[in-house]
């Protein structure tokens, strides 16, 4: 795709609540634009991806922004841009935040879908009966996986073409789905916003998901410490990774690196309230202070209208929280927090328990009762001690000798405590066990 486009951007105090879907005024990281510019001029789908420099600069000067849709019926005036760049995203590739409108050059990203291109949608189905599959993977047929260019266990951006909710998900081929179909669990359908074929008892829900290259943030590569510490972890601690959608926070949580979801997510998780967990999205992670929901909070219905939405806002009653009932596949995240991984409202984000806390917490809590057991063991160590002493003797020097006894004491004293860990740690590990 060539075609590029040049709009005027403004600021979200240009436009009317009614000029959004839902909760679009809420997104970070977008750009929103006329529908039919988006299908017209730039000949592509809403809710793909598009690249935006500032008007003649450099494409490698710009950024790659989600693309969005204004309400129906929006129409630019001389009063109001014809998009929207949300302020995130202006503060990156402009070189200084001024108000006022500013021209953007646009164009498609290579993933970006064209109206006629139905290569990648395809129609959700049930899981086939053989596949028992978790929150984090999907299924197309084996053939056309490799006609993708995907191949099983790589991570794919999973969306619905008509809301523009994402998923990041890990993709497998199998060969009794049939062609132009995808197998995911009912959760992800359902957060998606789609049904499977024999479930169209849901009017209004979409019919068809898109499978596209997720669009991931240019980061170093993990260094060697961090991949040491996250095996460790893993080994040790364990965790499970669940997908959860994002919805609004609370306001009081905003600038304190605070998310909450429902207590049996959090049980999922194996973590309790006021632990931390690490969120991952567009390939950041995000380390965080993971709470419960007040049991004061009364939120919205799921139909509420963008006016009623904004009502919400205002309702100290409900502490900020602009979403549906609540659901245990929610994750409630003030807009601090979307901008620090770059995630929209209704995004799936991976979440799982941050491990060096966990083992950091559990391992401060018995430090008194390792150090006892090690304690404890001093006439086990002074017989290691003169064992060596005996077999060294014949061969070695006297202070040959006391080296080598400290280096095997300092050995078994470490592999002994490395073990009262393991064991210690058991109970997490059994919190993940599904």
């Amino acid at each position: 795709m060539t075609r590029r486009l040049t709009v005027s951007v403004g600021e979200i105090e240009d436009f009317e609540q009614s000029d959004f879907h839902r909760y679009q005024d809420q997104f970070q990281h977008a750009l929103i634009l006329p529908s039919e510019l988006i299908r017209e001029e730039l000949g592509i789908t809403p809710y793909s991806y598009v690249d935006v420099t500032p008007n003649g600069r450099a494409w490698d000067e710009g950024e790659t922004v989600y693309l969005l849709p204004f309400a129906d019926g929006f129409e630019p005036t001389p009063d109001k841009p014809e998009g929207l760049l949300k302020g995130s995203y202006q503060e990156r590739i402009f070189e200084q935040r001024t108000s006022g409108t500013r021209k953007v050059d646009v164009r498609p990203h290579s993933t970006a879908r064209s109206p006629d291109d139905e290569t990648r949608l395809f129609v959700p189905v049930r899981l086939p009966v053989e596949k028992d599959t978790g929150l984090s993977t999907c299924y197309i047929n084996k053939g056309e996986l490799e006609e993708l260019a995907f191949t099983d266990g790589d991570t794919v951006e999973v969306y619905n073409p008509m809301n523009g909710n994402r998923a990041s998900l890990r993709v497998e081929g199998i060969g009794r789905l049939e062609r132009g179909t995808i197998a995911v669990g009912n959760v992800n359908r359902d957060s998606l916003g789609v049904i499977s074929v024999d479930e169209r008892s849901k009017e209004g829900w979409g019919e068809k998901l898109g499978i596209r290259k997720p669009i991931e943030a240019s980061l170093p590569d993990r260094t060697l410490t961090d991949q040491l510490w996250h095996s460790i972890g893993a080994l040790f601690v364990g965790y499970n990774r669940i997908n959860l959608e994002v919805r609004p926070g609370l306001d009081i949580d905003e600038e304190r690196r605070i998310v909450r979801v429902e207590p049996d997510t959090r049980n999922l998780l194996g973590i309790g309230s006021g632990d931390r967990v690490v969120i991952e999205w567009g390939g950041t992670e995000h380390n965080v202070k993971c709470l419960d929901l007040p049991d004061s909070v009364d939120v919205e219905a799921e139909s509420a209208t963008s006016d009623e939405m904004s009502k919400a806002a205002d309702n100290e009653s409900d502490g900020g929280i602009l979403t549906g009932n609540h659901s245990s596949n929610h994750i409630y995240m003030p807009s601090t927090e979307r901008k620090a991984v770059n995630a929209c409202i209704e995004d799936l984000v991976k979440v799982r328990r941050n491990m060096k806390y966990t083992m950091g917490k559990q391992v401060s809590l018995s430090i008194l009762g390792i150090l006892a057991a090690l304690v404890a063991g001093e006439q086990f160590f002074s017989t290691i001690s003169g064992y060596v002493s005996t077999v060294s003797a014949p061969h070695l020097t006297a202070p040959a000798i006391a080296v080598v006894q400290h280096l095997v004491v300092a050995g078994v004293f470490l592999a002994i405590s490395i073990l009262l860990i393991w064991v210690l740690l058991y109970q997490k590990r059994q919190e993940c066990e599904i």
